[in-house]
């Protein structure tokens, strides 16, 4: 199928398409060409704010894969709170209602595990059944694009898939430290425990894109080996989705 991906020049697009365009054609629609750009990827150089952009983007698509992430720096200032909602809930909304419009029926968003609040070291992470209750901006704001997401499969009738991500890190790279401290509110423990592969985020996105259910699904998409920290059986159960074995 062809997917376009909107947010396909950021930091988890980078890691994930190379795995999904040995699978699918990809167009990107971004604020500027993706460094590692394949030959065969279209690229559409916008901003969400220009619907009919977004629009044009999402003609001849089969799918809408939406990634786009709002600046992170500096963290909690006024410019990255209003990024935030503006990428996570008003574009997301935008880009739904754009490729509907042109006819797509099947959209997968990457929210993230911060729609919950932190939990103290020990205490696992409620599964998808238990409301979200974020207070902090960024995940209270990937909360709002969940409900955004839900009233989209509800008023347009496209089957969405929201994959709550946790840490997507590179292939290639070493396991995050423990003892980072630059390594966001949760801390570097947290991250350490439940970072995700590029490899196993890009099969989950597969897997969502398959999936055949109607109106809006979550799940929890995490490394954690033994899901000592993320509860991820509902991903396992209904996509048939695990984390590659690494030692940790």
């Amino acid at each position: 199928m062809r997917l376009l991906v909107v947010g396909g020049s950021g930091r988890v697009a980078s890691m994930v398409l190379p795995h999904l365009s040995a699978r699918h054609r990809i167009r990107i629609f971004d604020l500027h060409v993706p460094g590692n750009a394949d030959p065969s990827w279209e690229v559409r150089v916008g901003t969400l704010d220009d619907f009919d952009a977004v629009r044009q983007a999402a003609t001849g698509c089969d799918a809408l894969l939406f990634m786009a992430m709002n600046s992170k720096r500096p963290w909690g200032e006024l410019p990255t709170v209003i990024s935030a909602y503006d990428v996570n809930v008003r574009g997301l909304h935008l880009a739904h209602w754009a490729a509907h419009l042109e006819g797509v029926g099947r959209v997968v968003v990457t929210s993230s595990l911060t729609v919950y609040a932190p939990r103290p070291t020990g205490v696992r992470y409620p599964d998808e059944a238990t409301p979200a209750d974020a207070e902090e901006f960024y995940g209270f704001t990937k909360h709002l694009g969940e409900e955004v997401s839900r009233n989209a499969a509800q008023r347009f009738g496209q089957t969405v898939t929201s994959l709550r991500l946790c840490f997507p890190w590179p292939d290639d790279a070493p396991p995050p430290a423990p003892t980072d401290e630059h390594a966001g509110v949760e801390g570097g423990a947290f991250r350490a425990a439940t970072f995700t592969r590029a490899r196993d985020v890009a099969s989950a996105i597969l897997l969502a894109l398959e999936h055949e259910h109607t109106g809006w699904e979550v799940f929890a998409i995490s490394g954690d080996p033994d899901q000592r920290v993320v509860p991820t059986e509902k991903a396992r159960r209904e996509l048939g989705w695990s984390p590659t074995p690494e030692a940790r």
